[in-house]
C-alpha cells in the first residue's frame, strides 16, 4: 500500500478518486492497482490517497522478500523501480 498527497495521474484524462481498480498494461512491474480510498465514504476528496499494488508474477518471483514489515535498504530498493515510471 501506499499513500499520496495529491490524485494519481491516470490515462485517457480520467479522474483517479473514481477509479475502484484498474489492470496496468506497460509496466513492467505491477499488473493490479486498488485504490483503497474509493471504499472509504466521503474521503475521495482529501488526502491522503491510498492504493495497493498487485506486482507481476515475474517481478514478484526476482525480487522475493519476507511480508512483514520491513523499512531496510532492500524494501526501498523494490519500491524504487515500480514508481520510476
Amino acid at each position: 500500500m501506499a499513500a499520496f498527497d495529491e490524485p494519481l495521474p491516470s490515462p485517457l484524462g480520467l479522474d483517479s478518486r473514481a477509479l475502484d481498480g484498474a489492470f496496468v498494461e506497460g509496466v513492467n512491474a505491477i499488473s493490479w492497482m486498488g485504490n483503497n480510498t474509493s471504499k472509504l465514504p466521503l474521503s475521495k476528496d482529501r488526502a491522503p490517497h491510498c492504493w495497493t499494488f498487485f506486482s507481476t508474477a515475474a517481478f514478484g518471483k526476482k525480487n522475493k522478500v519476507p511480508q512483514v514489515r520491513n523499512s531496510s535498504p532492500l524494501l526501498l530498493n523494490l519500491v524504487s523501480p515500480i514508481f520510476s515510471h
